[in-house]
């Protein structure tokens, strides 16, 4: 689509434009949710529900209704090793994560331990 509007577009501008797009939305989506738990339209049960169903079925309709058309057969094998390469520190970081987990003596918060480990810009 941003092809269509600008031909000579370069790559770095066409990637922030869609990121900008992306903000945006997410931004307009979190300000409904402020404005409805600010007007008392939404409550603490009915905010939990909510975020059930966005995380357990809107955001995987969304993913697999946009992502599996966009990518071909030629793109998942000129991906793979990246692929491995992310599970492989995945896994490496889970078990570093129990590592310290076991080190430290916080057998009862391991699971904490490990994904904080394993994904340390998520905390």
């Amino acid at each position: 689509v941003l092809h269509a509007l600008r031909p000579g577009m370069d790559t770095l501008g066409s990637l922030t434009i869609c990121s900008l797009r992306s903000v945006a939305t997410v931004s307009c989506c979190a300000a409904v949710g402020v404005y409805a738990r600010r007007q008392g339209i939404l409550d603490d049960s009915a905010e939990k529900f909510l975020d059930k169903i966005v995380s357990s079925v809107c955001l995987p309709c969304l993913i697999l209704g946009k992502v599996p058309p966009l990518v071909t057969l030629r793109d998942l094998l000129a991906i793979w090793p990246l692929t491995l390469g992310c599970l492989c520190t995945v896994m490496f970081g889970l078990a570093a994560g129990a590592l310290v987990a076991w080190w430290l003596n916080l057998r009862s918060h391991s699971g904490l331990v490990m994904t904080a480990v394993a994904f340390p810009y998520s905390f």
